[in-house]
């Protein structure tokens, strides 16, 4: 690999990368104009250097996940990535017993593949965690020295290397002695508490970290993603979101507006689209997600910009469809005025090769509005996963299969309830006939490598902090699961093919699957209520939002 440098900081790059699919792809790239994000990767290094672990803290979204990726793919490091929530024990961070030909083994979880392979650990969501979970981690981030479970003791390089000196290595391996890489690193992410909801760093563990603040990417930095022809539309939902984000909108209780989300609707920035209806696919301010004063205050941003008129001043509907490279091409349109129409075309991949056929028991029917609303829906399918809000019986799930039965593609329900898991929601640990451990994926799992759209009900039943586990499979088309396994998207499955001059078999059997690219989330919620205020600024940038409701004429 090509040595890299910002300023005068080299990566410390590890030569003998064994695994170079756990080296992370495609992060660099997003962060290509950025400056600012040049800065934060060079402190990184400059931590790295120091054999020093890092903490990085901001406000929520992507950016710090992909900042520490990015960083990470610059120099060449492997990575193993650990999304943490109130569900995650010290099992899932150390070692976890399974059950294999009727003996109990114990397998290495992150933590420890991490330190013995002298990979990146990415610990993701620490105020998710419960507080007395992660100072298991104190030993190890300190001394990099901790006892398994299994009988093995990690133990310090230096100290390692200084007792080899009396034996062998296989005589060390023997008593059960296992030297921690000199690579090893850990990269924690996390909201500020008390600003955020969550708990507090222990203060020991606390202590082990070099902390540095992550802010949302700069205001020209995110212009330069996008083309100039559609910088004027963008330039007014980044004003705005800017200014939500301001400390003195945010002593207001405006939220958080997800600005490092902005380039994802690009494509759909056009004559057919206001500027109101793409800021309200970013940030449902009016979803209950604000208290009454909050929402004032984002209505009086929005005037001043002038972004909140025209809210609607067409009604899309389908013109026409075909089927061509696994793609299906959608031409809408819609009046703008009483001599003037808006025409508008966007691409979803698609396992089918026609339509959807007719169902004879099909419920929808395209009138008062409802026409526009499932154009709207398609339209944000084409860029990005969607959740529908909207209260019982407004026709959130009708709207979410006709949208399935126009692509021609099969869905996956996903039902959520109240006690639900981070484990159970993406894999489930049962027995075989023989009564050994196994796991088997969850729904969402399934759709995602058969290619179906996966229609969540019940977004509003789930803790917030589990619900934030999918922030990276929706937003990176990724995620790590609990046995070890890695799911990546179409092209960076691909560009690992190319790289390794392997066969999709042999990459598997690896731990790394491929997400269908025809993979879609349509998930289904109730409003947030002061009761239960699930939609926090942590979920938002997860998914593009549309409020439905039951139109007069319905």
């Amino acid at each position: 690999m090509k040595a890299k440098r910002i300023g005068d900081v080299s990566p410390l790059v590890k030569a003998d990368a064994k695994n170079s699919e756990l080296i992370p792809r495609g992060f660099a790239r997003l962060l290509d104009h950025s400056s600012d994000s040049l800065r934060h990767i060079q402190w990184l290094w400059k931590k790295d250097i120091l054999g020093q672990d890092s903490f990085l803290i901001g406000p929520p979204g992507p950016r710090k996940r992909w900042l520490a990726l990015a960083s990470a793919e610059l120099s060449n490091r492997e990575v193993e990535y650990l999304s943490l929530s109130r569900d995650t024990t010290e099992t899932d961070i150390k070692q976890r017993r399974e059950i294999t030909s009727g003996n109990a083994v114990y397998k290495d979880a992150a933590a420890i593949r991490a330190a013995v392979n002298g990979r990146i650990l990415i610990l993701d969501g620490i105020e998710r965690c419960e507080r007395n979970v992660l100072p298991v981690l104190n030993n190890l981030l300190e001394n990099r020295e901790v006892q398994l479970e299994d009988g093995r003791f990690l133990m310090a390089p230096s100290r390692w290397d200084h007792l080899v000196k009396t034996g062998t290595p296989e005589q060390m391996l023997e008593a059960g002695l296992i030297r921690v890489d000199e690579y090893f690193r850990v990269i924690a992410l996390g909201l500020p508490v008390p600003m955020f909801k969550g708990a507090p760093l222990d203060p020991p563990l606390r202590s082990r970290f070099q902390a540095r603040q992550i802010e949302h990417s700069k205001y020209h930095d995110v212009q330069n993603i996008t083309p100039a022809s559609k910088k004027e539309s963008l330039n007014k939902l980044l004003d705005v979101g800017y200014a939500i984000n301001s400390p003195e909108a945010r002593k207001l209780g405006a939220g958080v507006f997800p600005v490092d989300m902005v380039s994802r609707l690009s494509p759909l920035i056009n004559e057919a689209h206001t500027a109101f209806s793409l800021f309200d696919r970013l940030y449902p301010y009016e979803s209950g997600m604000l208290t009454d004063s909050s929402v004032k205050s984002v209505s009086g941003l929005l005037a001043s910009d002038k972004l909140d008129l025209p809210r609607e001043r067409h009604q899309l509907s389908i013109q026409n469809m075909t089927f061509a490279d696994d793609n299906a091409i959608i031409n809408v349109s819609g009046k703008t005025g009483i001599m003037s129409k808006a025409e508008d075309s966007f691409s979803l991949p698609s396992t089918a090769l026609s339509s959807g056929v007719e169902n004879p028991d099909r419920i929808f029917h395209p009138t008062g509005g409802r026409q526009h609303q499932l154009v709207e829906i398609l339209a944000s399918l084409s860029v990005g996963d969607v959740a529908l809000i909207g209260n019982r019986g407004v026709g959130k799930q009708t709207l979410a299969n006709e949208a399935a039965r126009i692509l021609g593609q099969k869905t996956e329900p996903v039902l959520l309830y109240q006690d639900m898991s981070a484990r159970d929601l993406l894999q489930q640990r049962v027995t075989d006939e023989k009564g050994d451990t196994i796991w088997r994926y969850s729904p969402l799992v399934n759709a995602a490598l058969e290619g179906r759209i996966a229609i969540i009900d019940g977004l509003d039943r789930l803790f917030p902090g589990t619900l934030a586990l999918l922030n990276q499979l929706t937003q990176d088309r990724e995620i790590s699961l609990h046995d070890g396994t890695r799911l990546v998207s179409a092209g960076t499955f691909a560009e690992m093919l190319s790289e390794q001059k392997i066969s999709p078999a042999e990459l598997n059997a690896k731990g790394i699957v491929e997400i269908h690219p025809a993979f879609k989330i349509i998930a289904l919620a109730e409003p947030p209520t002061s009761k239960s205020q699930w939609l926090t600024s942590e979920i938002v940038p997860g998914f593009l939002w549309h409020q439905e409701s039951v139109k007069e004429s319905n």
